[in-house]
């Protein structure tokens, strides 16, 4: 099956083999700027030779086709710089057959890493602009996009419900028994907050898109991580909502976040009301 899904996997997988330090990721129609790896050798030497070079959120000029990083995304690859033996010695993978989503889920992945192993302190955040983005109108994500709008994200929300949800559960499922207290903690807010982003982006699917075509099954692939979550973190779906309603400005910026995908809507119930409907025995 040719995806993004294989096509990451399969590279990821030769460059670990390369004798190199650092592994970065670049699609074939983009480029770095002049003398990128120099700077950033430099750069990721002053920082101590962190696991992880590169901050989460990005911020795209769209004069300049730059993607400039401020602070907080797990969005995109690009710009990011991963240590090669952070990568092996925690056997961190791109999930296979992923049609769509798949640079979210090895985000996800890399941030449940940090978060278990304690290393969220050691990454370095970095100011240096040198990732240079095109949209190619002839690229299939870009055409299949542009074709059937929000649908294509519809069709792919399974694939948007793994990237965000499935790489923290599974990535936590597979390293319970080493867990503290506090590392649990911190796992349960970062899946709440994945889920009302994921919740959102189901309100603009009500909102904007055809949701008799995928509605129920996209209903279905939501209802099934949420029963995970609450099992396995022994917790309800009133421990849920509290902790998203906890934090008002980190729920607003996931909002914003999902206008940018489906477009502007209202939410047609509450993030509330959408989680203490959800029905696990029907």
């Amino acid at each position: 099956m040719h995806c993004p899904g294989n096509t990451r996997h399969s590279g990821l997988q030769k460059a670990l083999q390369e004798n190199t330090e650092y592994i970065l990721f670049i699609d074939c129609d983009d480029r770095f700027e002049e003398n990128t790896f120099g700077t950033l050798k430099k750069l990721i030497e002053e920082a101590g030779s962190p696991p992880l070079y590169g901050s989460w959120f990005k911020a795209f000029d769209m004069e300049e086709n730059f993607l400039h990083y401020t602070e907080n995304n797990l969005g995109w690859l690009h710009g990011k710089c991963f240590k090669k033996e952070f990568l092996k010695q925690y056997n961190l993978q791109f999930k296979v057959n992923m049609y769509s989503h798949e640079d979210t889920y090895f985000n996800c992945l890399i941030n449940a890493c940090l978060i278990i192993n304690n290393l969220q302190d050691a990454c370095a955040p970095q100011e240096f602009t040198f990732y240079r983005w095109y949209e190619r109108a002839d690229s299939c994500s870009h055409d299949e996009y542009v074709k059937t709008g929000t649908l294509y994200l519809e069709k792919h929300y399974d694939d948007y419900c793994s990237s965000c949800l499935d790489s923290v559960l599974d990535y936590t499922e597979a390293n319970a028994s080493t867990l503290t207290p506090v590392q649990i903690d911190q796992l349960f807010i970062r899946c709440c907050h994945n889920f009302s982003l994921a919740y959102l982006y189901f309100q603009g699917f009500l909102a904007n898109g055809k949701p008799y075509l995928y509605g129920k099954a996209n209903y279905e692939s939501y209802k099934k991580r949420l029963a995970k979550l609450l099992e396995m973190f022994n917790a309800t779906k009133e421990d849920v909502i509290k902790i998203v309603y906890t934090d008002p400005n980190f729920y607003d910026v996931n909002r914003t976040a999902s206008f940018d995908a489906v477009g502007k809507y209202v939410e047609q119930e509450s993030f509330k009301d959408f989680i203490n409907g959800i029905n696990f025995y029907k």
